[in-house]
């Protein structure tokens, strides 16, 4: 079962996980009081009973510069939700950085495992992705990036792009805490953005 945003933030608040600065509406009116305690651009995603793929189905929109399309982003996000249960809208602040994939799962035959991977377009050119066996030491985690290709991200940068590679092996070792002491089934953090300093999960799909 997929976990609502509340039951979800409150998992990662507990675990000093970290999500950006964030808002859950339930109406334009609140969405448009929002956005003027952010900086623009925006995020605007439906959340519902059972959602798992926003992408997919056209309930995300990302760079959100001002009024006017945050009324035209509502209203579209709206009528394509209509029949969705417990909906609401949450607006985020757009994060900018390196993009990775950050997730755990709870497996009969081999174990609980954790995975970390390259994420956005990335994700589809390299498919690579690194997995442990739960739980994970500090040494794990460093091996885990390095073992991929988006190291190149956190050791020497590219193309003007370097992330904190600190920030990602503490939000591995979070994860893999979060993933022993609750009883839940699988964690899937995707996007991670992760900038000069800090590790954010823009988009996080808890199962029990």
């Amino acid at each position: 079962m997929l976990l609502g945003y509340k039951e979800t933030s409150f998992l990662l608040n507990k675990y000093g996980i970290k999500t950006g600065k964030q808002f859950n509406c339930t109406s334009l009116k609140q969405v448009l009081s929002n956005s003027k305690k952010l900086k623009p651009p925006w995020v605007l995603k439906i959340i519902a009973e059972g959602l798992l793929h926003k992408t997919e189905k056209k309930l995300i929109e990302t760079d959100l510069h001002d009024e006017s399309s945050l009324k035209k982003t509502f209203d579209r996000l709206n009528k394509n939700s209509k029949n969705m249960k417990n909906k609401s809208f949450l607006l985020q602040e757009q994060l900018h950085g390196v993009e990775v994939i950050i997730g755990a799962k709870r497996d009969n035959k081999f174990g609980n495992i954790v995975l970390f991977g390259s994420g956005g377009i990335f994700a589809e050119l390299f498919k690579d992705t690194s997995l442990r066996l739960l739980p994970i030491t500090r040494n794990n985690a460093t091996e885990m990036i390095d073992s991929t290709k988006a190291s190149v991200f956190f050791n020497k940068g590219f193309r003007g792009r370097k992330a904190s590679k600190t920030a990602v092996i503490d939000l591995l070792l979070k994860t893999s805490k979060l993933m022993e002491k609750e009883k839940i089934t699988e964690i899937d953090f995707n996007p991670v953005i992760v900038t000069k300093n800090q590790a954010f999960v823009v988009d996080a799909k808890v199962l029990k």
